[in-house]
């Protein structure tokens, strides 16, 4: 508890403007507010920090085919033997935006539904988590999209399955960089 006292302390006394604040003396050219100064500097520091050399839209397409299950010997798996691949299957658009922090929103529709997908960019390649966006829609589908970047295009694969995990889809993307 007094770690956590200190720790709250030392953030408090960090954050106080050693600046001290203008006097009636001051001459109404420096007479500005005493945070100034600490605003100035956070927005030079935001301004400096690096862009993420993928940062910008990407968008593209893929095609969403009935996915291969596989188990070990010996356990049996019916039920995805019978499931014969005429839902959630044809064509996927995928649009989505790599922020300056490497961190990637967006979203995708067809095959799969409507969805959300969100991740990350490190190095040269994107992870990222696909979700329903409707979760209570009928064939929601939630899945992965992992990708690599390879210039001003990524090449990648989505896996994704229905909510009792029976409905198993699979398929290549390749997303472009948008102009």
């Amino acid at each position: 508890m007094r770690g956590l006292a200190l720790v709250s302390l030392l953030v408090v006394l960090g954050c106080q403007d050693p600046t001290p604040a203008p006097t009636a003396s001051s001459s109404s050219a420096s007479a500005l507010p005493a945070s100034s100064g600490v605003a100035a500097t956070a927005a030079a520091t935001v301004s400096a920090a690096p862009r993420h050399p993928f940062a910008g839209a990407w968008s593209g397409k893929g095609e969403v085919a009935k996915g291969e299950v596989r188990v070990p010997d010996g356990v049996p798996y019916d039920v995805w033997k019978e499931e014969k691949g005429d839902v959630a299957t044809g064509p996927l658009e995928i649009e989505l935006t790599v922020l300056d922090s490497g961190a990637v929103k967006g979203t995708g529709k067809g095959a799969l539904g409507e969805l959300s997908l969100i991740g990350v960019v490190v190095d040269q390649e994107l992870s990222a988590s696909l979700q329903p966006a409707d979760p209570n829609a009928e064939g929601a589908m939630t899945g992965t999209l992992i990708a690599k970047i390879d210039g001003p295009a990524m090449e990648g694969e989505v896996r994704a399955s229905g909510r009792d995990g029976t409905v198993v889809r699979g398929g290549k993307v390749t997303l472009k960089r948008a102009p």
